[in-house]
């Protein structure tokens, strides 16, 4: 498969109550006028119980276009995306089936996923979604929530405020994707002096820009770019 070299950004929509906070960090972020912006959402037939006897499949595609079109209206008239940019992509299907044709697909791509405040992953389906995204580790993901998870081949980077504000339980839930004991994970925060390292695939998705359109980036999202620091790797 010819893939499509345009810079692309997926939002992952599955975690519905985060999928806003993901869309606006990639607005904030990730967005120029020459990028792509494709937001995803998948949907099954239920294999068990009385779901399976009727078929709701068209009811669920609905549910799913609804979401994606409410998504895209915020990111146009509050976040002054154009229209033109942004894509929706609704498909009936395993979502890391989905997500790995796509990433066969594009080859400048990242991946964005909110997985809502307070289900950041511990518990509740989003865990089973973070899971899948995060075995896509040939792309940049980044995860946002009430801090920012960035997950590259080499390392996870994990940026807030403060580095207390960040869980045990969840570096634990990290380290299970980073091996080596979770040598592969950084925590960057305004009270330690560690820096943000990251690949040129992921720094090529950065668009650093003025921010009069839209809304200003958070304070984590501003710790994130005071401290990041572009390696010299492909």
């Amino acid at each position: 498969m010819k893939k499509n070299s345009k810079k692309t950004v997926v939002i992952v929509a599955e975690c519905w109550n985060g999928a806003s906070d993901a869309g606006r960090f990639a607005a904030r972020n990730l967005f120029d006028d020459s990028t792509r912006i494709i937001l995803l959402h998948s949907y099954k037939r239920p294999a068990t119980g009385i779901m399976m006897i009727r078929n709701i499949t068209p009811r669920l595609r609905q549910i799913a276009e609804e979401e994606l079109l409410s998504l895209k209206k915020e990111l146009v008239q509050e976040m002054k995306l154009p229209e033109k940019n942004i894509e929706h992509l609704v498909q009936e299907g395993d979502l890391k089936s989905i997500i790995r044709t796509v990433c066969e697909k594009y080859s400048d791509l990242s991946i964005v996923l909110g997985p809502g405040t307070g289900n950041m992953p511990l518990s509740g389906p989003c865990k089973k979604i973070i899971s899948t995204v995060m075995e896509s580790r040939s792309v940049p993901i980044f995860m946002v929530s009430e801090f920012i998870t960035i997950v590259e081949e080499s390392r996870i980077t994990v940026i807030a405020e403060e580095e207390g504000a960040i869980n045990e339980a969840y570096l634990d839930f990290l380290k299970d994707f980073s091996g080596k004991n979770g040598s592969g994970i950084k925590v960057i925060a305004n009270d330690n002096s560690n820096i943000v390292n990251i690949d040129m695939k992921t720094a090529r998705h950065f668009a650093v820009k003025d921010q009069s359109a839209g809304e200003p980036r958070t304070a984590t999202e501003q710790v994130l770019l005071n401290r990041m620091v572009r390696a010299n790797t492909a």
